[in-house]
């Protein structure tokens, strides 16, 4: 009996000896899987922390950007309606010709302050605003068909600027837009019926008024370029154009209620420093 107590006692010391082994083994392991978890769990958090400063920094970024975007519209729409209202003579017309031009670059590879610019400088050289759309859709389309920018935007509207401020088309600004891409001289010899140099000697002598050779030049890029706005307006270069628009208008829309605030915060100061109140301390 005692031999066989002996045997089971070696036996189940035995299996005792594997079975604690095993669990030392186990929690060893299990302490390891635990450091291995412990090490990633530290990793997300680290990760995560920094996606949430990563998050806060683009958040600034955004807002910056908005509050930039938002009153750069701001500024440019108040400048524009003031202009127009004194150039077409009331608020109303203004408002009318802001809603034009915004279409106008709504449907064309060009931002809004270029056309806005565009359309001052039209109507400061002489055009009546019933025409500003259509002077604006044919500068739009050569430029467009020329592959043009801002800059070139400028060089035209100048150019048909100065022919309706001058009452007669000069050789000069004919120069200034066939260096841009256009035909004037052609599309002017095919109006008044004549071959270019014939028409070059008329322009030479001042004997084509700036009514026959604006509407000479607007007929001949809507004939030869007529919708190329259009066209170009799907492109990515027209796409990203009235996305940065559409983008700054919005922001605009946030940023109005801040915007008379501030406005009217610094009409305070300023009347305040420039008042007598504030003289006494200088």
């Amino acid at each position: 009996m005692g031999e066989k107590i002996h045997v089971l006692s070696a036996v189940f010391g035995s299996e005792y000896d594997g079975f604690i082994n095993g669990a030392n083994k186990v929690i060893h392991k299990s302490g390891e899987v635990g450091i291995a978890v412990g090490r990633a769990l530290a990793a997300v958090d680290n990760m995560l922390t920094r996606l949430a400063a990563a998050a806060t920094a683009t958040a600034a970024i955004v807002g910056g950007t908005v509050a930039k975007m938002g009153g750069d519209f701001l500024v440019l729409e108040e400048n524009a309606k003031t202009s127009f209202t004194t150039l077409l003579g009331s608020a109303e017309a203004a408002k009318e010709m802001w809603l034009e031009l915004k279409e106008i670059a709504r449907t064309s590879p060009f931002q809004l302050d270029n056309i806005s610019d565009a359309a001052r400088r039209l109507l400061g050289m002489g055009y009546a605003g019933k025409d500003i759309p259509r002077v604006l859709r044919a500068i739009g389309d050569a430029i467009a068909a020329m592959g043009g920018g801002q800059e070139m935007i400028q060089r035209v509207s100048i150019a048909l600027g100065q022919i309706r401020a001058k009452g007669v088309v000069a050789a000069e600004e004919m120069l200034q837009l066939a260096e841009n891409g256009i035909p004037a001289w052609q599309m002017l010899a095919d109006a008044i019926g004549t071959d270019i140099p014939t028409a070059m000697k008329l322009v030479e002598q001042r004997a084509i008024s700036s009514d026959i050779a604006i509407e000479a030049l607007l007929r001949g890029i809507e004939q030869r370029f007529g919708g190329m706005s259009m066209k170009m307006a799907t492109n990515w270069t027209g796409l990203w154009a009235a996305f940065i628009d559409t983008v700054k208008e919005k922001s605009g829309d946030v940023m109005k209620p801040l915007f008379v605030a501030a406005k009217r915060w610094l009409q305070q100061v300023t009347d305040y420093l420039s008042g007598p109140a504030f003289r006494g301390f200088v």
